[in-house]
């Protein structure tokens, strides 16, 4: 917010470079940023659990990484310019709360009520769990579903932002 209300985004649309360079700019950064604690976050679970996931599954984990983060930073970048008031940043905070904890890394899903089982099969973290876990194809078709479709989302909402970039 504190963004917005510094007019960042409105000197992004008037900078002498394309508006899509600045957002990528902003993509960029986020994943970057991502990047960085998911091995943070790894690496101090590793040493505090002696869990072995990156050590032994490098070859998997980093490129879950990267499709994750890739995603999320396109999501939070739309989420960034499309957000104008703090009630609108709240309401989106159930949707990441849901995504974060309701999910088959946590637990099975048969953990879960069966309300909630169907929807902790297919958050994003779980598709990020099951491409981590299962090295086929069918193990990693969600992650890249998901992330299609978040990649996707993000664009078309930026194009519909791009215009409304200065107006309040």
């Amino acid at each position: 917010m504190s963004e917005r209300d510094s007019g960042i985004y409105e000197r992004f649309a008037t900078m002498p470079t394309p508006y899509a360079a600045a957002l990528a700019g902003r993509v960029i950064v986020e994943f970057v940023r991502l990047i960085i604690m998911m091995f943070t976050l790894t690496v101090v679970t590793e040493l505090v659990s002696g869990s072995r996931l990156l050590a032994e599954n490098a070859a998997t984990v980093i490129p879950v990484w990267i499709i994750v983060a890739a995603s999320a930073a396109c999501l939070g970048t739309l989420v960034g310019f499309s957000i104008r008031t703090p009630q609108g940043a709240v309401a989106v905070i159930p949707l990441i709360v849901v995504a974060m904890f309701v999910n088959t890394a946590m637990q099975p899903a048969e953990n879960y009520r069966p309300a909630l089982r169907w929807l902790a099969e297919l958050t994003p973290v779980s598709a990020a769990k099951r491409a981590i876990t299962e090295s086929t194809l069918a193990g990693w078709l969600p992650l890249l579903v998901w992330s299609g479709f978040l990649v996707i989302v993000t664009v078309v909402g930026l194009q519909k932002q791009k215009g409304k970039v200065g107006s309040h």
